[in-house]
């Protein structure tokens, strides 16, 4: 684990915390819209946004944190049952498993098959 990985494991339940923010903005900007309540909902734009671009002067967004998680957890289902690929792609919120072999890769700098081949508990 570089320490880049290490910042962003121990900072993870903050950025859990901020996920979770952002969904509550998200969901009271779409209320405040169809309500006609347009004061509200720039307030919610506007945390949400203030809350991307913390991640994003971090080194990180919401995207690529949740991303990073779902791959942690296939990694550990990877290695610890005989779920497919696609199964596991699934399980973790990744429809397409052509796109989370690719994510897979990019992280691990191997596919999941040779992930699991290599760390077969």
């Amino acid at each position: 684990m570089n320490a880049r990985e290490e910042a962003l494991q121990a900072e993870r339940p903050y950025y859990m915390t901020m996920l979770e923010r952002r969904y509550t903005f998200e969901q009271h900007f779409i209320e405040n819209i169809e309500a006609g309540n347009a004061r509200s909902a720039l307030m919610n734009l506007e945390n949400m946004q203030h809350d991307v671009s913390y991640l994003k002067r971090i080194g990180t967004t919401p995207i690529s944190f949740l991303n990073d998680y779902r791959l942690k957890q296939a990694a550990i289902l990877l290695a610890s049952t005989s779920s497919t690929v696609q199964e596991i792609s699934n399980s973790v919120g990744i429809d397409d498993a052509n796109y989370f072999v690719k994510l897979f890769r990019k992280k691990y700098e191997m596919t999941p098959t040779e992930y699991r081949r290599q760390n077969k508990l």
